[in-house]
């Protein structure tokens, strides 16, 4: 009988721990947010619902919030935010510049169609990179390719 050796561990699964806060599901055009620590230095915020001019000092609060608590990176999941406007993504793009203030960065994950066009034609693709998985903005991995005009 031979000892074979066991294979390499399969790479680590993001293991997001719940953790600030989290609002109920929302109903409507209302929106829920739900924020999780990835790793030490990394937060995940999940927006869930719609992100628009009445929901977006919301939104705003909570972004402005981590890059005030010295966050260094924060991964927007939009993989539950079926519409979003204008102001939405303006929010975004303030959050994001508050962030590179204090020296850290700004990720999108995982954008339903919808929302993706309104991030393609306000540009904001073109500022905060955009990913497929929540895995790949966490680690940095090479964003969704843009589009060509």
């Amino acid at each position: 009988m031979s000892i074979r050796p066991l294979p390499p561990p399969a790479a680590p699964q993001l293991n997001v721990v719940p953790g600030c806060r989290t609002t109920q599901t929302p109903r409507g055009d209302q929106l829920a947010i739900s924020t999780a620590a990835a790793d030490g230095r990394t937060v995940v915020v999940a927006l869930h619902g719609h992100l628009d001019l009445r929901t977006v000092q919301q939104a705003r609060d909570v972004l402005v919030g981590h890059a005030a608590a010295r966050v260094r990176r924060i991964v927007v999941d939009l993989s539950r935010l079926q519409f979003m406007d204008v102001p939405g993504a303006r929010a975004l793009l303030e959050a994001q510049g508050e962030l590179i203030g204090q020296g850290g960065s700004m990720a999108l994950a995982c954008p339903q169609r919808p929302v993706g066009r309104v991030l393609e034609l306000t540009g904001t693709d073109q500022y905060i990179p955009v990913y497929r998985t929540i895995t790949g903005a966490v680690r940095g991995r090479v964003p969704l390719p843009r589009r060509a005009p």
